[in-house]
């Protein structure tokens, strides 16, 4: 059926197309007239590997990388997906630090890329308790866009565990992955069998109805709206989630990542909240170059039980981290023989 419009966005899918397109285009040249088409920009500089492939027309993409592996661990390894906008720029670069942390970490990263629009949400946005995540396949040209994704990471779990699978995500970017996450809950097939064990918000959150802000995309409140991007659910095992925002956020408030963090803790998740004084939207890896080691920190990806415990201070997390790594390091030169 129709989309229940959310503020009148119309970048959400085929079913958008049949509202505002004439019946003589076709679906490729649809999207293009309201601004989903051309074509998704994965950048890689040869480190890592890109996935293109179409969806109802449209070049997709996504980029992959693969860490070497030590003898030592051989095993599965964990999957981080890095949802970015249009043009995956800050992922899979050698010379960026998502992909230096993947290798140092031994981590499967795999890094989105929107198509030109933007990221395209179930139900035209619309999310409410009688619809409270339209996550199938003509809901959103995405969810058969994260079934190539999930077709990937499922497909050789010799080389991913599928138990441990995370996902971060910066501003509408981060909405995205608020919707990837609580889809998967409730989605099998081509998805899997095994919710997101994880989820990582950076400068996101979760807008409810009448709550007086706007969000990464500004969207306004209609009679049926009652959440954005999604509603948070039971995801069993229970979810851990990691949320940073800074608090002269202009675009995205704070407020709504607050309203985030309550919802999922009401929800059964783990939820802890770090905050920035004044980085505003920009809560990125230029800007904080040790954040995929932080975030990995407080998911317990690299460091098991590591997200115990309620709104830690973010600059004591980050010296925590690097004193471990420090502890690591002489652990290493003792077990060499370098120092005594």
């Amino acid at each position: 059926g129709s989309p229940e419009w959310w503020g009148g966005n119309s970048t959400i899918g085929t079913s958008s197309c049949v509202s505002n397109c004439t019946a003589d285009l076709d679906s490729t040249e649809c999207l293009k007239r309201i601004g989903i088409g051309n074509v998704s920009s994965c950048v890689s500089d040869g480190a890592a590997d890109v996935y293109e492939f179409a969806v109802a027309g449209v070049e997709r993409c996504f980029s992959r990388f693969q860490p070497s592996r030590t003898a030592l661990a051989l095993e599965a390894m964990p999957v981080v997906i890095v949802i970015e906008g249009q043009h995956a720029t800050q992922c899979a670069r050698s010379d960026r630090g998502w992909m230096q942390w993947a290798q140092e970490a031994e981590v499967v990263l795999i890094c989105l890329a929107a198509a030109p629009g933007g990221w395209m949400f179930g139900n035209g946005g619309v999310v409410h308790d009688n619809n409270a995540n339209p996550c199938d396949l003509w809901d959103s040209l995405d969810v058969q866009y994260m079934e190539h994704v999930f077709a990937v990471v499922n497909g050789d779990p010799s080389v991913h565990n599928p138990d441990k699978v995370f996902v971060v995500g910066h501003g509408e970017g981060g909405d995205f992955a608020q919707y990837v996450t609580f889809c998967s809950a409730q989605q099998g097939g081509a998805w899997g069998d095994r919710p997101v064990a994880g989820l990582a918000t950076l400068a996101s959150g979760l807008k409810l109805k009448a709550d007086g802000v706007s969000n990464n995309r500004s969207l306004a409140d209609c009679d049926k709206c009652q959440y954005f991007p999604a509603k948070p659910v039971e995801v069993v095992p229970p979810l851990t989630a990691c949320l940073y925002h800074s608090k002269d956020d202009a675009v995205a408030p704070i407020q709504l990542a607050n309203q985030l963090r309550s919802a999922l803790k009401a929800a059964g998740s783990s939820a802890i909240l770090h905050t920035f004084d004044s980085l505003g939207h920009e809560i990125t890896v230029d800007k904080i170059p040790t954040l995929p080691w932080d975030i990995a920190t407080c998911l317990g990806i690299t460091a098991p039980e590591a997200a115990v415990g309620d709104e830690p201070n973010l600059a004591d997390a980050m010296y925590a981290s690097a004193r471990n790594q420090q502890q690591l390091l002489i652990a290493a030169a003792l077990l060499l023989g370098l120092v005594s």
